[in-house]
């Protein structure tokens, strides 16, 4: 119970006030609790910052599992997931600024959490379906092919976000897009050296 309400407080404090301005004393009295505490649950604050984006994360792809699920077909399944995926941000803003959009946070701490197995075998949900979809892909035309979504649904709900006076075209009709361009050519540029 403790480690919920600190990470609650924690995602609370870094939306308003932001994630450099709170000091892990701060955040132990705003919580509730004695600093040795959250050093108990906590090493540092970049932890703290880890599990609100596997919380946030989490509720997500389980969502996008269900989506998955409910949609037998490859292509119609891609697509049902990467609206998911941006509808939910579009809906969250404030979650997207704190999974993406943290000041203060270092490389090194989104790369261990990006190259988790965690995090890894979320973002497989949409390979999986691109695979499914291809016919006879490689695996190299897969992960650019995966890349390649991901930095387009990232774009779309990044520039919706941040960019919100701009008389964008649907986010949906992106996202299809994005999606549809994916099959129109089967064989994948070729890597450069």
């Amino acid at each position: 119970m403790v480690q919920a309400r600190i990470i609650a407080t924690a995602a609370r404090l870094f939306q308003v006030e932001g994630y450099r301005a709170v000091s892990m004393r701060r955040l132990a009295a705003e919580a509730g609790c004695t600093t040795k505490t959250l050093y108990a649950y906590f090493r540092t604050k970049a932890d703290i910052l880890r599990d609100i984006w596997i919380d946030l994360l989490e509720a997500l792809f389980a969502d996008l599992a269900v989506l998955a699920e409910g949609t037998p077909e490859p292509r119609a399944r891609l697509e049902a997931i990467a609206q998911g995926y941006v509808g939910y941000w579009l809906a969250n803003p404030e979650h997207y600024r704190v999974v993406f959009m943290t000041e203060g946070v270092s490389q090194g701490d989104v790369g261990v959490f990006i190259t988790g197995p965690r995090t890894a075998a979320w973002f497989a949900l949409f390979s999986d379906a691109l695979r499914a979809g291809l016919e006879r892909p490689s695996e190299d035309e897969v992960r650019l092919k995966t890349d390649a979504l991901v930095c387009a649904m990232h774009g779309v709900a990044h520039n919706l976000v941040t960019i919100s006076a701009y008389p964008w075209s649907a986010p949906d009709r992106l996202v299809a897009l994005a999606v549809e361009s994916l099959f129109v050519a089967s064989a994948a540029p070729a890597a450069r050296p």
